[in-house]
Formats: structure tokens, sequence, C-alpha cells
């Protein structure tokens, strides 16, 4: 569908930055003596006209902020980069991620060996320092579909494209976590959405974004299940969690609720990681079919060759798994109000043929009012403790129960803590220094494999606990995933994190000319 009629062209061609469009300010939170431009908003969010997007999605709304070291208000751009805004867990909620939240998610430089906060230049500075447009970028609703946020990226692309001092001036996407995924189908649609020449993307940088897909533990999901009675947080967190974005990039979910006489029982049945009947299936189908368009979208544009297209993965290329066992007891939670008011939950881990993965009993003036299990149908369990960009979905769940349990004055009695070692109260590191997270986003969904293509089976664990560094560095690399380029650390990373290691790989990339050819895979050997 042709949308970007003659009108719309002309109008975007009008929109100048010399124009009363932005606000300037200094010296923002994160990283002081930034100056950025934010596009005015309304009831939060600036609404596409309808000639910018389909009449179906009328209220697809963004905002943007630019952080520029000159004056764009007497200057157009010359070296942009769009950045959007993963998935939030926490969207609708006080907690939910804003602007400056994502500049500090830019600032953060974590050390590769501790994972703490170091000195140093971070990536933002360093960007802002060379002259670098960095276009910061949020959904009106970051759990709305992928296929339907990729419009926005589309929109606010055509903007920046419209505010360049040349056309031929090359625009480079940054995609952290879903955001990755957003700009992805943005680019596999942008041919058939849009007619003419489209802008000049020339590079795609995935971060850590989830290409085969994401994981939450079901016991986690489970003990959102158990808690969203008590409070509103939990409750839109859970609906987050089942929101149509969810859906999309989770391997598994809620999906079927059995609720006999007495007891909840929740049960999910797990049929295969993308099965064609779930939504994730059917948009993992989706992603591979617009696969094509990918490769050929910049010789729809000024640059000659294929799009570069980056994968910078938080999972370890070298196998080197979470830590966490399988087939046990992950978390112990307790409460106790005066002795008449008990709650306890467990939760555990995937894998080993573990059906439950989450008991859950409270009671109140000494009778039982309700207990609650966590039973999965199926085997295919196991993800949880692959290699991975790490997330820390235990450690938020215990500081989750000790918000809605506060701890009883008199009887002291409300505590969580990790059954297989013991772990300071509100600490990411247990007994053995490994961290209290799970594979979040899997080396392998990283890098965008095509198991199909591949000849390998998605819902096996040698599909998911392979040395990546080894099918990243295979001759037919190219052939079985979207990407031409992978970075990949020795060991585990947070997800999202940038690191004295990775944030080398992102400058590497980014002060790099438009991509004429694509080079052969150059993988950094640590």
């Amino acid at each position: 569908m042709n949308i970007r009629t003659p009108l719309a062209a002309a109008l975007l061609a009008a929109t100048s930055l010399f124009a009363q469009t932005y606000t300037m300010r200094s010296g923002v939170s994160a990283v002081s003596q930034l100056t950025y431009y934010e596009y005015p908003v309304s009831n939060g969010a600036l609404t596409f006209s309808s000639e910018m997007v389909p009449a179906s999605l009328p209220d697809v709304g963004y905002q943007i902020r630019i952080l520029s070291n000159h004056n764009l208000i007497n200057g157009k751009m010359s070296k942009p980069i769009i950045v959007p805004e993963g998935f939030d867990v926490d969207h609708g909620t006080t907690a939910q991620v804003s602007f400056d939240d994502m500049e500090k998610l830019l600032s953060r430089l974590a050390d590769i060996n501790t994972l703490a906060n170091t000195s140093g230049t971070n990536l933002l500075k360093t960007l802002y320092n060379e002259g670098f447009e960095i276009v910061i970028f949020k959904f009106k609703d970051c759990t709305r579909a992928v296929t339907d946020n990729s419009w926005a990226i589309q929109s606010v692309t055509l903007k920046v494209a419209s505010w360049l001092e040349s056309p031929v001036l090359p625009i480079k996407f940054v995609g952290p976590s879903m955001g990755g995924l957003v700009e992805r189908h943005a680019l596999q649609t942008f041919h058939s959405r849009y007619a003419g020449t489209l802008p000049n993307v020339s590079t795609y940088i995935s971060f850590d974004s989830p290409q085969r897909g994401a994981l939450v533990p079901m016991s986690v999901q489970a003990f959102l299940l158990y808690v969203y009675r008590l409070d509103d947080d939990s409750r839109i967190k859970l609906a987050n969690l089942t929101s149509p974005a969810a859906q999309q990039m989770l391997l598994y979910y809620e999906t079927q609720t059995v609720m006999p006489d007495g007891d909840h029982a929740y049960t999910v049945n797990v049929n295969g990681y993308e099965n064609a009947g779930t939504p994730h299936g059917q948009f993992m189908q989706t992603m591979d079919q617009g696969v094509p368009e990918l490769y050929n979208y910049s010789r729809n544009s000024y640059t000659a060759g294929d799009i570069s297209r980056v994968a910078i993965v938080n999972g370890s290329g070298d196998a080197v798994i979470q830590g966490l066992p399988q087939n046990a007891e992950i978390m112990t939670m307790y409460a106790d109000a005066y002795s008449v008011d008990q709650a306890k939950v467990h939760l555990y881990s995937h894998g080993g043929g573990r059906t439950n993965v989450f008991t859950g009993w409270r009671a109140g003036m000494g009778i039982n009012d309700y207990s609650l299990s966590q039973n999965l149908t199926g085997d295919c369990c196991f993800v949880e403790n692959s290699p991975g960009g790490a997330r820390k979905s235990y450690t938020d769940a215990g500081k989750g129960w000790l918000d809605t349990h506060p701890k009883d004055a008199t009887t002291g009695m409300s505590y969580w803590n990790a059954a297989f070692g013991p772990t300071p109260k509100g600490s990411t590191t247990p007994v053995g220094g490994q961290p209290l997270g799970h594979s979040f986003v899997p080396t392998v969904s990283g890098l965008g494999l095509n198991p199909a293509l591949e000849g390998t089976n998605v819902n096996t664990t040698s599909f998911w606990f392979r040395n990546a560094r080894t099918v990243a560095n295979a001759a037919n690399y190219r052939d079985v995933s979207i990407f031409g380029k992978a970075y990949l650390p020795a060991k585990n990373q947070p997800h999202m994190y940038i690191t004295t290691e990775n944030i080398n790989w992102f400058l590497t990339e980014l002060r790099a000319n438009p991509c004429i050819a694509m080079m052969p895979v150059n993988l950094p050997m640590l």
C-alpha cells in the first residue's frame, strides 16, 4: 500500500528545524552539558496525520528527544542515529521508562569483569562529542504489536531524512532489545508501505534484540498471577506480559487457565517455541518472510550494496551458561503478619522434565484462603539456563514480594532469598559469583538465526546451547542469519548493558562510512 502521497512528501520536505518545532534545553540529569530538543507533545504523544499512518492506527504516536552539540535551530542534521526504546514491563506505572532512563542506558558503562559502573567516556557522550545527533525515540505504547509500532519508526525516519543537510547523508539505526525488532520490521516493510526513494538508512545495529524470541520464566509469570490481586502495579505488569508485543516476543506464556473448585491452577501448553498457531510463531514467520526486503533495502536508496547489518549480543559466544540449576527451587518467599496472615511462595527453574514451576499459599486468620500452582505441559522449557543476555527477573520478583508484603514490625517475618545459596537481600550475585539471572535473550536469538534455513530444530537444547561463536564464524552464517557481522562476548553479560568491551564495537560500526559491500563476518576473539 502506498500512503506516501505527493502531498505527504511535500509536507515532509517543508518541515524544518528552523520552525518553532523544538524546545531547546541543556544540562540533563544523566549526562551533563548536553543540549537536547524535544518535539512538542499533546496528551503525552504527537499523533501522526492520517496521511502518515493507516486509518486503522490513528493513535500511533511518538515522542523524540534529539541530543546534539550543535545548534539544530540554525542548521540541519548530518549524522543522525535513531535509538528507540525497548519493551517496558512497567509501561503504564510510575516506574515506566522515561527519556532520562534511556539516556542513562546509553550513558552506563560497566566493567566487563565486575559489571559495576566504571569511569571512562560513555557511548552517549562520545557520540555527542563527535557531532552525532542522537534521536531518542519513545513509543506511545510499547506494548502494542511490533508490526504496528514499526509504522512510527518509519514516520520518524522520514522526518529525520527531511532534516538532513543532504539526502545522501546516512541515517543509522541502533535498536536495543525490542527496539531492534521494531527497526528491523520497519526496514523490511518500508518499500511495500512507501513508494519512491527511501531514506538512506545505511546501518542497522541490533543490540541484544530477541530476533528469535525472549524468555520470562513461567515461575515469574505465575508469581505475578499470584500477587496481581494485591497491588495495581502487579496488575499492570501482568497485562503488559500478556500484551500483543509480549506475545510476539516471548517463547512461551500463559495460554490456558483452568480453575477447578477450590485451588486456582494455571496451565501452560508448550507445543514448540515457534508453533504456527501462536502469536510468537506467526510473528517469526512474518519476520522470516521479510528478510529479502531487509537485504535489498538500500538498493532502493542512495547506497550501493546491502545495508550494513550488525548484531551486538550480550549473551556468551562461547556457550557459558547462566549457572542456574535446572529442576531446582530458585527462590523462597515468606511473609507473616502477626502470625495470623501468612503467605509462602516457591519458584522453580525449568528443565529436567519438571512440570510444576511455582507454588504459592496464603492464609488469613489461620484459614486457608487460596493456593496456586503453575504446571507446564510439554517439555520445551529449558532455555532459561542457556547462554544469553541475562535478566534479573528473580531478583525483581523478590523485591516485588517485599513491596507487597512489607516486613511486619512485630514479627519481622518477610523475606526472599535464593534456595541454592545465601544471597544478600537485593543482591544479584549469590555464592559462586554467577548472576542471579536467566537467559532473557538467548545468544542464538540475538544472532537472528533461521532454524529452517540452518537445518536445526528450535525445540531442542542443541539449538539454544551451542557455541555461538562457532556458528557465527561458519561459512554459511550470512545464509542463515539476517546479519553480516556479529560481536559476542566470551561470558554472559546483563541484557542491554553497555560495557567497556562492547562500547568499542558500537563505535567501530557507527563511525564507519556507509557500507558499500558487506564484509566477511568479523568476530573479536577474546
